[in-house]
């Protein structure tokens, strides 16, 4: 059930809208300051719906970036997620 709701969810939305709308602003070379670690040059970037920092190793998915960023355990991020961007996959 829970793995059906993670493809359901990364299915919906794309890895770059999803940090976007957590403020991370990536630059004209579609690299971001990692927010994984203090860096004063972008080191993050994302291919194949994976964001890879060159500076701290820092890799993963949608899922993976919500748990990193706000603590959270798998269900948590997928409830986040879920709520956050208004998917209503969660309770019906």
């Amino acid at each position: 059930m829970r793995t059906d709701l993670a493809r359901q969810i990364t299915g919906a939305l794309k890895l770059r809208d999803v940090m976007e709308f957590y403020g991370v602003q990536f630059n004209s070379r579609s690299f971001a300051k990692c927010p994984f670690h203090s860096e004063k040059t972008a080191s993050l970037s994302i291919k194949n719906e994976h964001y890879k920092c060159f500076g701290c190793g820092a890799y993963g998915g949608i899922i993976d970036f919500v748990m990193e960023s706000y603590g959270l355990s798998f269900q948590q991020a997928l409830v986040k997620l879920d709520s956050d961007f208004n998917l209503g996959l969660i309770g019906r």
